[in-house]
Formats: structure tokens, sequence, C-alpha cells
């Protein structure tokens, strides 16, 4: 197997933190893993939840990247579980550990 991992973002929740306006609080990530041998994807989706940011470091709302979402789920998510389910899932429906079927009467 030889998976490749894509993320897609969508619903994100914001607030007022203080002097802050439009505080990332939550979003959620959509994951999909795709075998290249097999052409099997696997989509898992989940939500994140990000900390208060400092307002030292605080990155305004409109100066997002998908390379800042992509260090949040890196921080707050456990991708590598979420990973692990799809590459166990691909692996499953490659080669089913079990038979299905018909009785013999």
């Amino acid at each position: 197997m030889n998976i490749t991992y894509t993320r897609e973002y969508s619903q994100v929740a914001v607030t007022t933190e203080g002097e802050l306006e439009d505080v990332v609080k939550s979003f959620y990530c959509n994951v999909t893993g795709t075998d290249s041998d097999s052409g099997i994807s696997i989509p898992v989706g989940f939500k994140v939840d990000v900390s208060s940011p400092d307002a030292a470091s605080f990155i305004t709302y409109s100066n997002l990247t998908k390379e800042i979402f992509n260090g949040w789920v890196d921080t707050f998510a456990n991708i590598s579980y979420y990973e692990s389910a799809i590459s166990d899932a691909i692996n499953v429906a490659i080669t089913p550990p079990t038979t299905i079927k018909d009785l013999p009467f």
C-alpha cells in the first residue's frame, strides 16, 4: 500500500477575545487517504479545537493559510490516529479478514 493523505477544511468557528477579532476556536478537517495501488479512497472528518492565541503572535483571519490550518491539525488533533484508521480501513477493503457466505441450507 502507498497511501497519500489530503486535507480539506470547513466550518470555521470564530470569536472575539479582548482586542483580537475573528479568533479561530474550532474548524472541521476532512482527511482522505487514497491508496495509489488499489485506487481505494477513504475519507474521515473530525472537529479540531484550537487554543487561545498569544496576542503577540496572532495572525489576522484574512492572513490565515492552509499551512496554518495544517499546523493546527498537527498540533491540536491526533492526526496519526485518523491516518492509521484510514490505512486500516483501506487494508480491510483490499484484503477482507472474512468472507461472507450463504448458509448451506
